[in-house]
Parts: structure tokens; C-alpha cells; sequence
């Protein structure tokens, strides 16, 4: 009888005379396609990790400017009324050679920004040149001691306490050194800058004028403190003229330039930073480049209330 049961092949036999599947790479085409989409997706979202880290960083310089200006307001409640001089020649701890603003608020900061750290109070995480300290002092605002005037600021002289600034971010000077106060009278008469009118004092109508033509409406970030001459709009290294002090809108630069190469340019570069800034009245906020007001300069209205009612269309009246 013929045997008709099925018998089961062998496991594996014939396998290695079978055809491997073929396998697909991929082309070159492809390959450059996928290169591409990264790279475009690269280009979108770098922007704003960057834009992300420069947020974080602002958010730090103003928790700081406003530890800042709560020092500020109690060493006022603590010394009758009045706020520490921008700075002075005589030595106030822990400084050994001069009475800067910040040394006059170490008490209440126990900040210090010349001790090898840059993680203080006085220093913005933003502000990548020169030394620690990253804010700079409005002179006017908050008077000065220094040979040629002694000054100190009231609480009671101010017109608008909410409006005054007292310290900003500042550019930084030409040897790398801390950012300087504002620009102020003894700046202007230092320089020969008595064309403009009355520059005898911080409240004199050429002043005033000074900073309506030469520091509201321009972005000096980019220019060192003690380098430049605005008569001529070029970069000259007068040591003597520090004509360039002010704030530094070093916040969300469109450009997102803060480099020592680029102040060679016109101020007025189009950068539409943010400066964060502390107020007589305690608290920061953030201004944007050109949008500073003579009301935010000067303590007492009745020094750009003439050159205002003269001249309305003045910049920084309205």
C-alpha cells in the first residue's frame, strides 16, 4: 500500500540558496531633504532658545535692581530723608578708595560686587563687559560728593518720586572698568559744552538741553562710557570727555549685539533694547531705548519746566 502521509520538510533546508530581502538606504536626495528640515528647524527655534535664556536673564536684573531700590529707599529712611551720592572721593566700606553707591547700601544688600563674584545683588547677569558691577547711577537724580559739588538728594525735593530714576543699566568704560554714573554739569563744563546755555549746575537749562538732544534720543549701549565726542559722532578715546554715560538697553537687542567691535557706530543703531531701572519710590521696571522721559533725568520739574514751555516739541517733555 503506497504510503501517502505527509512528511514535514526539514527546517532550514534550501534557506541559504533563498534570496535575501533586499534592503533600502536612503537616497541622496532624501538624505539633503532630511538635512534641510533640521536645519530650517534649527534656524527657528535657536532664536528662541536665546530669546528664552536673555528672558531668564532680565528676570534676574530686575529681581535685583528691585533688591537694589529697596536698599536705596531704607538707607533714605535711616539717613534723614536722603539717598547715598552716586559717589564720592572718601572711602566708604567695604571700599577703600572711594564711596560708590553701592558701598553706601552694603548694609542692607551685604552685596558686594568686587569680591571675585558676579552672582551679587549690583550685578546683571546680562551685562557680559568690564567688571561685576552692572548698574550705573543717575547723578543728577541722586546728587553726587565729589571736589567740584557736594550734593545729596531729599526725598521731599522730588516732583515725582515714581518717575525719577536712580540707578539703570549702564555702559561700561574703555578699560573694562565699572559702569559710570550719568552724564552731568560737571561732565558738560569739563568738555567746554557752555554753547548749549546754563551748565552750572545739574539743573541748568543747558543740561537739560544736553539731554534732550544727546542721551534721550539715542541708544548708547554700544558706546563705551569715556570714548566718545558727540560733536563729531565718531569714536575718539578721550579719556577726559565721558559724554557717553547712561543707560544700557542691553535687554532684547533686535541686533543682538553687546560687544566692544560695535560701538564704532552712530548711537542711534536701531537696537530697541530694554534698560532695567530703579525708581526713588523702591520699585524697577524695564524701559526700551528712546522712550526715557526729562521727567526720569532730573528730580525737580522746575528744571526742564521753562526749556518744556519754550520749546513743547523739546525731546523727553511729553
Amino acid at each position: 500500500m503506497k504510503n501517502t502521509s505527509f512528511v514535514a520538510p526539514l527546517r532550514g533546508v534550501g534557506a541559504k540558496n533563498r534570496p535575501a530581502p533586499a534592503r533600502r538606504a536612503f537616497t541622496l536626495i532624501e538624505l539633503l531633504v532630511v538635512i534641510a528640515i533640521i536645519a530650517i528647524l534649527a534656524a527657528i527655534l535657536f532664536p528662541v532658545f536665546a530669546q528664552a535664556r536673555e528672558k531668564a536673564r532680565q528676570a534676574s536684573c530686575l529681581s535685583n535692581a528691585k533688591q537694589c531700590g529697596l536698599a536705596l529707599v531704607m538707607y533714605a529712611q535711616d539717613f534723614d530723608e536722603t539717598f547715598p551720592a552716586a559717589y564720592s572721593p572718601y572711602p566708604v566700606p567695604p571700599e577703600t578708595g572711594w564711596g560708590p553707591w553701592f558701598a553706601a547700601i552694603y548694609p542692607y544688600t551685604r552685596s558686594y560686587p568686587f569680591d571675585g563674584r558676579k552672582g551679587t545683588v549690583v550685578h546683571c547677569p546680562s551685562h557680559r563687559f568690564g567688571a561685576a558691577m552692572g548698574y550705573t547711577a543717575n547723578a543728577i537724580g541722586m546728587g553726587r560728593n565729589s571736589w567740584a559739588t557736594k550734593r545729596v538728594t531729599h526725598q521731599a525735593e522730588i516732583s515725582l518720586p515714581a518717575d525719577l530714576i536712580l540707578v539703570s543699566d549702564g555702559n561700561y568704560q574703555s578699560d573694562g572698568g565699572t559702569p559710570s554714573d550719568w552724564v552731568n554739569s560737571e561732565d558738560l563744563i569739563r568738555n567746554g559744552w557752555t554753547f548749549l546755555g546754563d551748565i552750572s549746575n545739574d539743573d541748568g537749562a543747558g543740561v537739560v538741553q544736553f539731554y534732550a538732544d544727546f542721551v534721550l534720543p539715542w541708544d548708547l549701549t554700544d558706546w563705551v562710557a569715556d570714548g566718545c565726542d558727540f560733536r563729531n559722532y565718531d569714536r575718539n578715546f578721550d579719556g577726559a570727555s565721558w559724554l557717553c554715560k547712561g543707560p544700557g538697553f542691553r535687554h532684547h537687542r533686535e541686533d543682538g549685539s553687546q560687544d566692544p567691535d560695535v560701538y564704532n557706530a552712530r548711537p542711534d543703531n536701531g537696537s530697541r533694547g530694554f534698560a532695567t531701572c530703579v525708581f526713588a519710590d523702591g520699585h524697577a521696571k524695564s524701559l526700551q531705548a528712546r522712550s526715557l522721559k526729562l521727567r526720569n533725568v532730573f528730580p525737580r520739574e522746575s528744571a526742564y519746566a521753562g526749556p518744556c514751555t519754550a520749546n513743547p516739541t523739546l525731546f523727553g517733555c511729553r
